[in-house]
């Protein structure tokens, strides 16, 4: 009896081992995020927030917070949050974190949050606007037509920075400015445009910024020409208190008009304003040059053209430049213009549309006809039909729109000796197209091409 018990329970005990399955070790680290309240702090907050998020196959056990190697605090049920004041005393950078462990000792790790924490201080110009005078600004190597100024500004009341006939003497001005974090990134904003503008050239690098003398940013004359184009600068604080200059004629003769001047933290940008000042600034017969200001923290313009009415429009160019030529159109037909800025933070409401005509030719050289039937420059003598009337050199052709018949309102080669149509162009258009089909009188038939004269 004894005998038959102890093989029964070894035959258990070895059906166990042979077919059970130990459970596998869990090695998989849960996955965690961190989102913070802001990451620019300016005003005492009463419960600035971390907010983790984290999941685990096998379930989250606790979540740690972390301002660079400081422990915040810890958390063990969801959700995963930590609220703490923060006033004066945290002035400075911090770099935020959370960390996730799960029941077996796996632990995940969010991404690092940077968080600049400025409360209390604002830093900021003494008459950046110039509005009556140059008070708060020291001024240096200034001659008779520089200096403060209410005959130009945006609005009036400027500063211009020249130095008439001294080109390797650089005209500025500065400003010492305190209550500075040191390591926190400061934004220098401000509009300038040429003074004097047939002196220097207009690619120098001859407007500059400079913090305690030393140059942190150059600029040719501005993309907006002789009127105001918005500039901007960035530095790093080393000390509490730095000087911040802008100067003129610093590599050639180039002289400037500075207003509207700011400065203080960086912060992320937003959308961009519509940019302003778009107009047609040269015509052809196939194509029209566009132009417009740029913006402040406009990365990117988008220009946009439509040639239907009501409007259609469709994006034409995307770049950085404030400037654009629109080819292969159709000569004497209007078309239809708006621009917008766009940055990563968004993008601006369109400008205003602004409309122009191609060139109307007044004439046409045809070429590409067999034999040359009607290879002859064309001049308009007037008008048929209610449209152009072009007459051949040497005389025997007219280019007009026919009045009656099978062709009515369509434009064709008009034979004024045998009084024949010999081409038309299935399209009724106000002018003839650059490109159409002749047909000659035994019926055969041939692509001929119009070029536009003036």
């Amino acid at each position: 009896m004894g005998l038959v018990l102890l093989l029964a329970l070894a035959g258990c005990d070895s059906k166990t081992k042979s077919g059970g399955t130990d459970p596998e070790e869990d090695t998989t680290a849960p996955v965690v995020s961190l989102t913070v309240s802001e990451t620019l702090v300016l005003q005492p907050h009463a419960a600035f927030l971390l907010t983790a998020t984290a999941t685990d196959d096998e379930g989250v056990a606790e979540v740690r917070f972390y301002d660079g190697d400081t422990h915040l605090a810890t958390v063990d049920t969801a959700p995963f949050e930590h609220a703490f004041s923060l006033d004066a005393s945290h002035n400075g950078a911090h770099t935020y974190r959370a960390e996730a462990d799960d029941a077996a000792g796996n632990t995940g790790v969010s991404g690092d949050h940077e968080v600049l924490v400025a409360i209390g201080l604002d830093p900021g110009f003494v008459n950046g606007g110039f509005d009556t005078d140059a008070l708060g600004w020291t001024l240096h190597n200034f001659d008779e037509w520089s200096g403060w100024t209410d005959e130009a500004g945006n609005p009036p009341g400027c500063m211009r920075l020249n130095e008439f006939g001294q080109s390797h003497i650089d005209p500025g001005i500065q400003q010492l400015v305190g209550d500075l974090i040191p390591g926190f990134t400061y934004e220098i904003t401000g509009e300038y445009r040429p003074y004097v503008a047939w002196i220097g050239s207009p690619s120098a690098e001859s407007f500059v910024v400079t913090v305690d003398s030393v140059v942190v940013a150059a600029f040719p004359r501005g993309p907006n020409g002789e009127d105001w184009s918005p500039f901007i600068a960035t530095f790093t604080a080393t000390a509490t208190e730095h000087e911040i200059g802008f100067w003129g004629e610093h590599v050639d003769d180039s002289s400037y008009e500075l207003d509207n001047v700011t400065f203080g933290v960086e912060q992320e940008p937003e959308a961009p304003a519509t940019p302003p000042g778009l107009s047609i600034v040269d015509t052809d017969f196939t194509s029209l040059e566009l132009a417009w200001n740029v913006v402040l923290h406009g990365d990117t313009y988008l220009l946009e053209r439509s040639t239907a009415e009501p409007h259609v429009f469709e994006t034409i160019y995307t770049g950085a430049a404030n400037e654009y030529v629109d080819t292969d159109l159709v000569w004497a037909a209007p078309h239809h213009y708006r621009v917008r800025a766009v940055n990563t933070a968004g993008e601006s409401a369109p400008s205003s549309v602004v409309s122009g005509d191609t060139d109307v030719p007044g004439g046409f050289v045809v070429s590409g006809s067999p034999g040359g039937d009607v290879d002859y420059p064309f001049t308009q003598v007037g008008d048929f039909n209610g449209h152009p009337d072009y007459q051949s050199d040497p005389i025997g052709l007219r280019i007009i729109v026919a009045a009656n018949g099978d062709q009515a309102g369509l434009w064709v080669f008009y034979d004024q000796i045998e009084q024949l149509n010999l081409h038309y162009h299935p399209e009724a258009t106000d002018y003839p197209s650059a490109e159409g089909w002749l047909r000659v009188l035994d019926g055969t038939a041939t692509s001929i091409e119009l070029s536009p004269i003036p």
